[in-house]
């Protein structure tokens, strides 16, 4: 007899093969299971021709099972992690799971996103057609403002700017599509390798994005769909409303991995000039949060803590590069 984890599995194998080129929905989990009944259990799915695989990043046992739970009632199927490895090898672990299932795209979704199946089911075809295409949705907030619509990376300070849709990548600026939703093809996962390893959180998508250029790949939002995202829901402090924030690893992984991006993608000058540029950025991080964040001392020691971290590993790149580098497009 096969074991629930197994049926589910094939359940996915049997749905992807009975709907031809089918897609897959696939969910990073940690801690978050309200978030994955609330926003994606007795939907539709199978209808549109997705399945759904979650990746559980273990938490706690309680969560564990819940999760388990979950996926056994809809049909989902569940990988679950001995341990957390962060959410980029979270990702290409689902991804990778659902391509040797037959997906031929993939449309990843965190949990605190809501994306009704018509939707994704949209996504996954505009890949189908333009399969070395990154494409997001527009996202709005709860109360119906922009969440993104299309960012950029400034080449010079590394600070992140919105944007109205995607503009064209330059010596200026760094064009990327966040995490939260976004659909590829089978074959822009191979061409790029997936989502790079060791950001652990945050910042996987601007390198993953600038990965899909590199590839002759291209970026694009689809205004026509349309996403909601409840920003920070999966980084509540605890289960109290009124303390709902950003979690010290926002802080953290935030102000750390915008300088590992530096390290691994920039030339030697540009990188020198975010370095530069550290104390500045990092403080307009940690004002995200408003003024609760600047009299928080966790908080506070969090973004020291990432900004330090960060900093070394910049350092360390920027004395073993050659002065000669170009620069990477």
């Amino acid at each position: 007899m096969s074991s629930p984890q197994e049926a589910a599995q094939e359940s996915t194998q049997e749905s992807l093969q009975g709907n031809g080129n089918g897609a897959a929905i696939v969910v990073v989990n940690y801690g978050s299971h309200r978030l994955l009944e609330h926003n994606m259990a007795d939907r539709p799915w199978c209808q549109h021709g997705l399945s759904v695989v979650v990746v559980d990043n273990f938490s706690t046992a309680a969560e564990r099972a819940a999760v388990s739970r979950l996926a056994d009632r809809n049909g989902w199927t569940a990988l679950l992690q001995d341990d957390n490895p962060g959410f980029g090898e979270a990702i290409n672990t689902g991804v990778e799971h659902a391509l040797a299932a037959g997906a031929d795209s993939v449309v990843l979704l965190n949990p605190d996103a809501v994306l009704a199946p018509a939707a994704a089911a949209r996504l996954a075809d505009v890949v189908r057609h333009e399969p070395m295409t990154l494409v997001a949705p527009r996202i709005v907030r709860p109360s119906g403002r922009p969440y993104f619509t299309g960012a950029v990376i400034d080449r010079k300070t590394g600070r992140v700017r919105s944007t109205a849709g995607i503009v064209p990548a330059d010596d200026t600026r760094i064009p990327w599509i966040t995490g939260a939703c976004m659909a590829y093809s089978r074959q822009l996962h191979q061409a790029t390798g997936g989502f790079p390893s060791g950001y652990f959180l945050y910042w996987e998508d601007v390198d993953f994005s600038l990965r899909v250029a590199r590839a002759a790949g291209e970026l694009m939002i689809t205004p026509d769909v349309e996403a909601l995202h409840d920003e920070g829901g999966t980084q509540e402090q605890d289960d109290a409303p009124a303390r709902k924030g950003h979690s010290p690893q926002y802080y953290y992984y935030n102000c750390r991995n915008r300088l590992l991006f530096a390290a691994r993608n920039l030339p030697r000058r540009q990188a020198a000039g975010w370095l530069l540029r550290t104390p500045v950025e990092s403080f307009a991080v940690l004002r995200r949060g408003g003024r609760r964040p600047l009299v928080t001392p966790v908080l506070v020691w969090a973004t020291v803590r990432g900004t330090a971290a960060g900093s070394w590993q910049l350092l360390r790149a920027l004395l073993s590069r050659p002065r000669t580098t170009g620069t990477p497009r």
